[in-house]
């Protein structure tokens, strides 16, 4: 088996317009969370 204490888990949650991240640990705690924007692709060269 492994140690569970030894790491951390991320999830996901994806949407069209930001995507969220949050890191917890295996006792089901919140360490953090980062959510980036989504901005449309550039068409200038």
């Amino acid at each position: 088996m492994y140690d569970k204490t030894k790491y951390i888990y991320v999830g996901l949650d994806l949407h069209k317009e930001q995507h969220t991240a949050v890191i917890m640990d295996c006792f089901n705690e919140k360490l953090g969370e980062i959510t980036f924007r989504i901005s449309p692709p550039s068409l200038e060269n």
